[in-house]
């Protein structure tokens, strides 16, 4: 093929990929999952050997959402790239590896997003920006975190290694936030490092305590809309489920739903089927 025949194409994403990642369909118990997923990724070598417990603080309400891990935090220059589709520099059997989970989450939880974060021997640093403000990735404000960027009587000295992410204007109603049920899914769902002591999470006031992977709390965290979509039916230990495949057609399949004992790192977070 000659240079003649050759057609440039020009692969540079566009921001309004955001607002596409926002109508994903993800559940804020997905959203919530990808980001303590992140955080696990960025253990300190200290809490990877296990000599310290990943700590994890969630806040939420139908107004605001806040993540604040004690991990190893990021660079100034790792913090401008984490919205870049595609780049990453997790590899191997970490949980976000593909470089796409904190790009998808963030705009399908809300709209105005706040990231604070610091690394151990470096400056505090932050990122800031409006989703349906921006027109292009110049848009998104990033530098070092300074006193008068934390609400009184906070000050940058109260800021710990670690990273911290604000969301505010939620794109989910207070309808599709079920404290108690956001709460029994993370329970579930990191049942195995709230057990072996890999990580401790706070949601809201409360720590979360690991609750035993039984078919009964799997069911229990099911809608109403759930069941009648999907048309639960638990017979003998089993579960059938009836699902579309094509425009006029349904097929049943007869299987068990259930939580990993350890964690898929391919994709699959915690259920099987």
């Amino acid at each position: 093929m000659t240079s003649k025949n050759l057609l440039k194409i020009d692969a540079t994403p566009d921001v309004n990929i955001y607002s596409k990642f926002a109508k994903s369909g993800a559940s804020i118990e997905d959203c919530i999952s990808e980001l303590i997923d992140n955080s696990y990724d960025a253990r300190t070598p200290k809490q990877i050997e296990g000599n310290t417990q990943l700590l994890i603080h969630i806040e939420l309400s139908d107004k605001r959402f806040v993540i604040r891990d004690f991990a190893s935090g990021m660079k100034l220059e790792d913090l401008r790239t984490c919205l870049a589709l595609g780049k990453t520099k997790k590899s191997g059997a970490k949980l976000g590896k593909y470089g796409f989970g904190l790009k998808r989450v963030l705009p399908t939880l809300g709209d105005e997003i706040t990231i604070r974060t610091k690394t151990g021997g470096t400056k505090a640093n932050y990122m800031k920006l409006k989703f349906s403000k921006i027109r292009s990735f110049l848009d998104i404000e990033s530098g070092e975190l300074t006193d008068e960027m934390f609400p009184p009587p906070l000050k940058l000295n109260d800021f710990d290694v670690g990273t911290e992410i604000e969301v505010n204007c939620l794109n989910f109603s207070s309808e599709e936030i079920n404290l108690d049920r956001v709460k029994r899914y993370l329970q579930l769902a990191y049942c195995p490092f709230i057990k072996e002591e890999q990580m401790l999470i706070k949601f809201n006031s409360e720590f979360l305590v690991p609750s035993e992977r039984t078919l009964q709390p799997i069911l229990s965290i099911m809608t109403e809309e759930d069941v009648k979509k999907y048309k639960y039916k638990v017979k003998n230990e089993q579960i059938q489920i009836n699902f579309d495949i094509g425009k006029d057609s349904v097929k049943k399949v007869t299987g068990f739903v259930a939580f990993l004992d350890k964690r898929s790192t391919i994709g699959n977070r915690a259920l099987t089927n």
